[in-house]
């Protein structure tokens, strides 16, 4: 138990090293953000087909559309996703430097 404390303590201490804690509890809840399965599977389709409407996307997962705007909403507030206007449609892309970010902070947590 202590070296799996100590190594918990370690990852955290790099971490801090290289970010400022309030950067590093805005990565948090990102990383958290992405921990449901339902929001892993509406990243992976916007990754692979760029351009979707909430409709087309909550077709692909099988969510119903509240909960899927809910999802796409809250991963929107936290810069996850990119989205723009065109015509009546909000059409999302997934914003890839913040999924970087996302991906070091979980690799420095691995290491």
């Amino acid at each position: 138990m202590y070296y799996f404390c100590s190594n918990i303590k370690s990852s955290i201490m790099k971490l801090t090293d290289k970010m400022d804690i309030a950067k590093l509890k805005f990565a948090a809840k990102k990383v958290r953000i992405l921990s449901t399965l339902a929001r892993i599977e509406i990243i992976q389709l916007i990754t692979e087909h760029p351009g979707l409407s909430v409709t087309q996307i909550q077709k692909q997962i099988g969510l119903q559309q509240a909960d899927t705007s809910g999802h796409l909403l809250l991963m929107k507030k936290y810069d996850i996703l990119n989205v723009k206007r065109q015509g009546k449609s909000k059409i999302y892309s997934a914003n890839t430097k913040v999924l970087d970010e996302i991906e070091r902070v979980v690799n420095l947590l691995q290491d």
